[in-house]
C-alpha cells in the first residue's frame, strides 16, 4: 500500500512538473519546488522495479511459462493504449511525411524510440520516450530478478553503489562536455529500475537489522525528503 501511495505522489509531482514547464502552470510559493518534479521519475522508475520484485520474486523465471505470462501482462497493460495514441498523433498532429513515417514505423512498433535521442522531437517521441524506457526495463526484468535472487548481500549492495554513481556521475559529463542529457536515455532508467528490484531483495534483511525501527519510521522519511530537497535545490542553483 505504501509503495502504491508513493507513485501515486511520484505520478501527481511529474505531472505538475510537466503542466509547469508545457503550459506554464503556476502554483504559487509551491512553484520553485514543482519546477523539480523531473527528480520524480527517477522516483518512479526505483519504486517501478522494487514493486516488480514484490509481485514477482516468488516466480521462478527459468520457466518459459512465467515469463510468457509476465510479458503478456506488461504487454497488455502498456501497448494498446500507446498503439492508440501514436496513431492518433501521426493522423492528427504529426508533421512528417508518409515516408518518413514509414521509416519510423519498425521503431514506434517496438517502442524504442528513446535509444535514438535525436528523435525526441519527432512525431509524439517527446511525449512517448518514457513508455520506450519502460518497455526496455520490462524486458530486462526476468533476468534482473534470476540474478539479484542468486547474488549476496555484499554484491547487491555494490550494484547499488555503481548504479547510483553512474547515475550521480553522469549529470557532469552532460554539463562539461556539453551532450544531450540523460534523462530520457533508456540505460539511466534501468539502473534507477536495478537499484528498486535489490533495494526490495533486501527488505527482510533490513527488518531483521538493528536499524530497522529507524529506517521504516516517519523520522526517516522527513530525512529523506529533507535531503531530497536540499540536494536538488543547491544542484539547480550551482548549474
Amino acid at each position: 500500500m505504501g509503495v502504491d501511495a508513493y507513485r501515486i505522489i511520484a505520478v501527481l509531482a511529474i505531472y505538475l512538473f510537466h503542466s509547469n514547464v508545457h503550459i506554464q502552470c503556476s502554483y504559487g510559493v509551491l512553484t520553485p519546488f514543482i519546477n523539480m518534479g523531473a527528480i520524480y521519475m527517477t522516483a518512479f522508475f526505483i519504486l517501478s522495479g522494487f514493486s516488480l520484485y514484490i509481485s514477482w520474486h516468488k516466480q521462478n523465471f527459468y520457466s518459459i511459462d512465467v515469463i510468457k505470462k509476465f510479458y503478456i501482462k506488461r504487454f497488455i497493460g502498456i501497448m494498446p493504449l500507446y498503439y492508440v495514441v501514436a496513431l492518433l498523433f501521426v493522423l492528427v498532429m504529426g508533421n512528417e511525411s508518409t515516408a518518413q513515417n514509414l521509416l519510423l514505423a519498425p521503431i514506434e512498433i517496438l517502442g524504442i524510440q528513446a535509444s535514438f535521442d535525436t528523435l525526441f522531437n519527432v512525431s509524439h517521441n517527446g511525449g512517448t520516450w518514457f513508455v520506450s524506457c519502460i518497455i526496455m526495463c520490462y524486458l530486462v526484468y526476468p533476468l534482473i530478478q534470476e540474478i539479484v535472487k542468486q547474488i549476496s548481500t555484499k554484491i547487491k549492495i555494490i550494484i547499488m553503489a555503481i548504479a547510483s554513481l553512474i547515475l550521480l556521475y553522469s549529470p557532469f559529463i552532460v554539463a562539461f562536455f556539453n551532450t544531450s542529457g540523460t534523462y530520457p536515455k533508456p540505460f539511466f532508467r534501468i539502473m534507477e529500475f536495478i537499484i528498486g528490484a535489490i533495494a526490495c531483495s533486501l527488505i527482510p534483511e533490513i527488518k531483521n537489522s538493528n536499524y530497522a525501527k529507524f529506517v521504516f519510521s516517519w523520522q526517516a522519511l522527513v530525512a529523506e525528503y529533507i535531503i531530497l530537497f536540499c540536494g536538488v535545490t543547491l544542484a539547480i542553483r550551482r548549474k
